[in-house]
């Protein structure tokens, strides 16, 4: 598969994401299917994955933490 390396393998929500409401909870599976079914994911300055997401909430704020395939540290994203 071209471009195969530059893709997201595996995106992964935090427990700080859980809900009660199993609807909301549906649409985060669905959506999460969505970005695993086409695309593409190149973190600036690295030369390939495939790579594997997580994204939780910390002290309010959204971080996102990339490794590659094999779960070796790529880069962390605080906003």
């Amino acid at each position: 598969m071209p471009g195969a390396k530059f893709r997201l393998c595996d995106v992964a929500l935090d427990c700080s994401f859980r809900t009660r409401d199993a609807r909301v909870e549906r649409e985060q599976a669905l959506a999460i299917i969505d970005l695993l079914e086409s695309n593409s994911f190149t973190p600036i300055g690295h030369d390939g994955g495939p790579y594997r997401l997580k994204i939780e909430t910390a002290d309010g704020r959204l971080a996102m933490h990339v490794a590659d395939d094999n779960g070796m540290h790529v880069v962390t994203h605080c906003r």
